[in-house]
């Protein structure tokens, strides 16, 4: 290899480890500096496109977060219901998007764990009654 070639690879590699998406764990206050940044004195937009735009800086929602598994994202109508909760608008068609409170949302979908079976099963079926044990 010559010199110009190993700088050009050198530069392809870097080039591709900046654009490809993290293969880390994302974290709260990662994407919370992001978000204090590039909204330092008001995390609150008034569209659908400045909360998407926002978002998308975030690391929770990259490609392979945990978050991409459970919830869809891809069309209008289902970032207006996944926003619906963090919309602080008052009047009817009014949008107020805390990117703050989303910002929650996103990382409590992605990382909650569901209640284990054995804890659902030791619970008495609402509305029920148990049998009673015969020995």
């Amino acid at each position: 290899h010559t010199k110009a070639s190993q700088k050009q690879y050198t530069r392809n590699t870097m080039t591709q480890k900046a654009s490809s998406p993290a293969k880390t764990t994302p974290t709260y206050s990662s994407d919370l500096s992001k978000l204090h940044r590039t909204h330092p004195t008001n995390q609150v937009v008034h569209s659908l496109a400045e909360a998407r735009d926002a978002a998308s800086q975030w690391d929770v929602l990259c490609s392979s977060s945990p978050l991409r598994h459970r919830v869809k994202l891809e069309t209008d109508e289902e970032w207006v219901a996944f926003l619906s909760d963090c919309n602080e608008g008052k009047a009817s068609g009014e949008t107020n998007i805390n990117l703050t409170m989303l910002l929650k949302k996103c990382y409590g979908l992605a990382f909650s764990m569901p209640p284990s079976p054995i804890a659902v099963a030791r619970r008495p079926p609402v509305g029920g009654s148990l049998e009673p044990l015969s020995v």
